[in-house]
């Protein structure tokens, strides 16, 4: 299978982050270069950055994700079931997973 660029990340905590919130809905994704941070400086910049593959045929939806993710506007939220403040990008909890209640 092909595999087709889908982002490039700021740095690998971005990537990781990026990468989990992929694999929550299932898309799998690979991460390059995350190893060449400590590097930083003494390579050149296109050599360092850190990219997210994922096949080609989740790349729309993978997109999408990523869309959502990105230009995601409301409001930090308070986990019904534990209590953890959340981000309001994220749709369940980080500490618990229990899902954002709407409403």
């Amino acid at each position: 299978m092909t595999e087709t660029l889908l982002y490039t990340a700021a740095n690998t905590i971005e990537a990781h982050l990026l990468k989990g919130l992929l694999a929550g809905e299932g898309i799998k994704v690979r991460i390059d270069n995350d190893f060449l941070m400590g590097a930083v400086g003494d390579l050149p910049t296109d050599v360092q950055q850190i990219r997210l593959w994922c096949y080609h045929h989740h790349l729309s939806e993978a997109k999408a994700v990523l869309d959502g993710y990105f230009n995601h506007s409301g409001h930090d939220w308070y986990c019904g079931q534990c209590g953890e403040h959340n981000g309001s990008a994220f749709e369940v909890c980080w500490h618990c997973q229990a899902p954002r209640k709407q409403g």
